[in-house]
């Protein structure tokens, strides 16, 4: 049975972890991805302007600065890259390689609550809330949101817990600009979505901790 939706939105149990803040060391990987390391942006928001991952993504950085605003999370990981490949198709002389486009990268987040934090089932709850966002809001971008969970251990809070990296990408398309838009439009539907979630939490991970300057 077929969906009407345009778009996929699905959570998986990632099996691996980390630990938070972790270092990084900038050298880029074959995915065209590179690890910076971790800003603590929830007690340094100023920090967002160092991060390359944001450089050239507006859309991307205000999705991470209203994360880091909201009492309720703190942004641990992103990334964005859109891409142009050349797919050869040989059914006849006449047919030329064609050019096709997508957007893909992630956001990654956790709980600002070191009791919340610790219980992953307050991330499904997460994302059945966003499930039905999407619905109620009739998103008509086809793109698909994957939500993995993994395991974390706070550092700085010493709590262990989960986080959250919720990967973006948009199908195929033969225009860049559509899928620059379909990548535009998901990240602004989080940003709407994240902004709607009441404060709940009063045990912040950050809130009380004294971080070296």
């Amino acid at each position: 049975m077929s969906s009407a939706q345009p778009y996929l939105n699905a959570l998986v149990m990632s099996p691996h972890g980390k630990c938070i803040p972790y270092a990084g060391d900038g050298l880029m990987r074959a995915d065209g991805n590179a690890n910076y390391g971790f800003k603590n942006l929830k007690i340094k928001p100023d920090l967002i302007e160092t991060i390359p991952e944001l450089a050239a993504d507006a859309d991307l950085k205000s999705l991470v600065s209203s994360l880091n605003a909201h009492p309720n999370f703190f942004s641990t990981g992103c990334f964005s890259q859109c891409i142009s490949k050349s797919q050869e198709e040989n059914l006849d002389e006449k047919q030329s390689d064609r050019v096709y486009h997508y957007c893909r990268g992630y956001i990654e987040l956790a709980f600002n609550c070191s009791v919340h934090v610790q219980d992953a089932h307050n991330y499904f709850d997460l994302f059945f809330r966003f499930d039905s966002f999407l619905r109620q809001h009739h998103f008509p971008q086809a793109v698909k949101f994957d939500w993995q969970l993994e395991k974390a251990y706070f550092s700085e809070a010493n709590v262990g817990g989960f986080s959250c990296a919720i990967f973006i990408r948009t199908v195929a398309s033969p225009s860049l600009e559509t899928a620059t838009l379909g990548w535009q439009r998901s990240l602004q539907i989080l940003e709407t979505f994240f902004k709607s979630i009441p404060n709940q939490f009063t045990v912040g991970i950050y809130q009380l901790l004294a971080i070296a300057p």
